[in-house]
């Protein structure tokens, strides 16, 4: 049991998110034989794993458990009797780390590989690593079955549901609830509504209140079509969610609406980097600030706190000249606009890099105020005055 667990960790950790009840699909005996596949796995991969790491690693990992000490503990299980290794309290340390460690790497390497699929849409290109449960694709828009569905394009799904009673339910999917089979159990909707027909003939003093709703703006009402015989209209349901047991499901309409591309993505994906590289950029200043790294040789700490104060600054500066040149945007429509704007961000970046010309020792300080005196002077000359 103790050599089974790795594999019962790895496919833990591997069927997580709103693949979890995989883990306990299937009958007994299969999970079984899975487990024990997956453990074999785990301990050649770890044996591999530790042996490229000391092979190619400065660092060394030793467990000071050999290749005979491990095969007597097998034979001491398999006879049901206390391993000899556990006679000392050294070898029970020992062997305590060993197992952790790889207890540890079976979960790491199957939440990484979960994430590495699903990064890269692999599941979608290649059969044998998808689910048994074909509903998430299906729900999910890919080039499969979405034609318009371009790499990097963000999609959020809707679904018309109808029910047994014949009732109509639309609304965005916000998941879909499996038993351990893998069967539908319910299917729950964001922002629901619910579509009521009208007779014209029976209902003119209902349909009038609703037109009067609908010039009023309410939001949860929303007209959908009007006939000679019906108007129909949708209404919104109260709640965040909105859940359909399966009993209740007759059919259900899926439908893909864009709501992001490869560009939007990409520049929250900027947006979120800098973030990162700014607050690393100020975090590094400060501890520059009270630690000295000896990363370079100054002459006295003022010259090393003006180095940590201006050195974010012209990072930040950077990242905005970086931002503003790839705004292909306002390029073409304000393209006079557009180089001011990077004109600008050049003069500033230079008046804040001056000082390092007086922190490396390449003019006295005096100098580096009369130079900073007069490249103001200059910049305000060579900037555009605002009429």
């Amino acid at each position: 049991m103790v050599f089974l667990f790795p594999g019962i960790l790895f496919r833990r950790a591997f069927f997580s998110g709103e693949f979890n009840k995989h883990f306990e699909s299937g009958n007994s005996f299969e999970r079984l034989l899975w487990n024990m596949l997956s453990s074999v796995l785990m301990l050649a991969s770890f044996c591999v794993f530790i042996h490229l790491f000391n092979t190619y690693s400065p660092l060394k990992v030793e467990f000071e458990l050999g290749v005979p000490e491990i095969t007597d503990t097998f034979l001491c299980m398999y006879e049901n009797k206390l391993p000899t290794i556990f006679a000392s309290e050294l070898r029970i340390v020992q062997t305590g780390n060993l197992l952790f460690s790889l207890y540890a790497f079976s979960l790491i390497l199957g939440f990484f590989i979960n994430r590495i699929i699903f990064f890269l849409g692999l599941e979608k290109r290649f059969s044998i690593l998808q689910f048994q449960n074909s509903w998430h694709y299906v729900t999910n828009s890919t080039k499969q079955n979405n034609l318009n569905h371009s790499i990097g394009d963000l999609y959020f799904t809707r679904v018309d549901v109808k029910s047994s009673k014949e009732e109509l339910f639309t609304g965005k999917l916000h998941d879909i609830l499996y038993d351990k089979e893998g069967k539908v159990e319910a299917i729950t909707i964001k922002e629901a509504y619910k579509y009521y027909r009208l007779s014209v003939e029976n209902d003119i003093s209902k349909i009038s209140e609703i037109k009067q709703q609908i010039q009023e703006n309410d939001v949860n009402v929303i007209f959908h079509s009007e006939t000679a015989n019906s108007f129909i209209y949708r209404k919104r349901i109260k709640g965040d969610l909105f859940t359909i047991l399966n009993n209740d499901l007759e059919n259900i309409s899926i439908t893909y609406i864009k709501i992001a591309n490869f560009h939007k993505k990409f520049q929250k994906f900027l947006k979120v980097s800098f973030s990162i590289l700014l607050l690393l950029s100020g975090l590094f200043s400060i501890s520059y600030a009270i630690w000295d790294f000896q990363l370079f040789e100054f002459e006295n700490y003022f010259k090393r706190l003006l180095f940590c104060i201006i050195s974010p600054l012209n990072f930040a500066i950077s990242l905005l000249i970086i931002v503003t040149l790839f705004n292909f945007k306002r390029l073409k429509n304000e393209t006079k606009n557009y180089i001011q704007d990077l004109k600008n961000a050049f003069l500033i970046l230079i008046l804040f890099c001056l000082p390092y010309l007086y922190v490396f020792n390449f003019i006295s300080g005096s100098y580096m105020t009369l130079t900073i005196i007069l490249y103001i002077i200059i910049s305000s000359i060579l900037l555009p005055q605002k009429k």
